[in-house]
């Protein structure tokens, strides 16, 4: 056998080595994929144990200075047409009313960590995929942080008569440190008219809700010495 020479050694060497490149390149883009994929419409193991036995619609008040509180949601969203995303992250509500005399809501989420057990949920559709999923949110209140606050998501707390009334007070309260000052001041409620005329039937609930809007229940909220599920 002719000895190789020492040119096509370095280009089989060479070659080796950008096929090792892209191999590596590959593998890790697979693994990417499979990650950011596994953050959709994943629950959390911990949505098994969500927090028994609180009131409906509203779980009252919340501590979440010693231990982190979790509050488990059950989400709609209908949409016959196409099946929406949403980001977890973007629809919890930590709100507040400046003290004494009140005034515009102003955002209290910088005093709290928050953290969904899903990044996006897809939901409604022709087949109504995923609706009455549950998300759980992990909340601590930061170091040094006290006030007591409003916490809901943006849509309709599902109960009462109808979801034709958008109140302000939202699903319960958040208590950090000694609670002082509290945000949480009484609110209101307005009458929302619904702009659409197709209507779907939710498990449990004695009315029709409008396409195109997001409605939530709560599941259960809790922490290490308040636990609750809804009924």
């Amino acid at each position: 056998m002719a000895p190789e020479l020492e040119g096509e050694r370095e280009r089989r060497t060479s070659n080796f080595a950008v096929a090792a490149v892209i191999t590596v390149a590959l593998l890790l883009l697979a693994t990417l994929l499979l990650t950011s994929g596994s953050n959709v419409n994943q629950p959390s193991p911990s949505l098994a144990d969500c927090p028994t036995k609180v009131p409906t619609p509203w779980f009252g008040l919340l501590e979440t200075g010693t231990s982190s509180a979790t509050i488990c949601f059950q989400i709609y969203e209908f949409d016959s047409a196409s099946a929406v995303t949403l980001n977890t992250d973007k629809l919890l509500q930590i709100v507040g009313y400046p003290v004494p005399l009140g005034g515009s809501v102003f955002s209290g989420a910088a005093n709290f960590t928050v953290s969904p057990s899903v990044a996006q949920v897809n939901l409604g559709g022709p087949t109504e995929i995923n609706e009455g999923m549950l998300v759980a949110y992990t909340i601590s209140a930061k170091p040094g942080a006290s006030g007591t606050y409003f916490v809901d998501l943006q849509g309709y707390l599902l109960g009462g008569e109808g979801p034709g009334e958008l109140c302000t007070g939202g699903a319960g309260e958040l208590v950090a440190g000694n609670g002082h000052p509290n945000y949480a001041l009484p609110g209101s409620c307005m009458q929302e008219v619904p702009t659409s005329t197709d209507t779907y039937a939710i498990p449990g609930v004695a009315y029709n809700v409008p396409a195109n809007e997001l409605y939530y229940r709560i599941y259960g909220a809790g922490n290490a010495t308040q636990q609750g599920k809804a009924e």
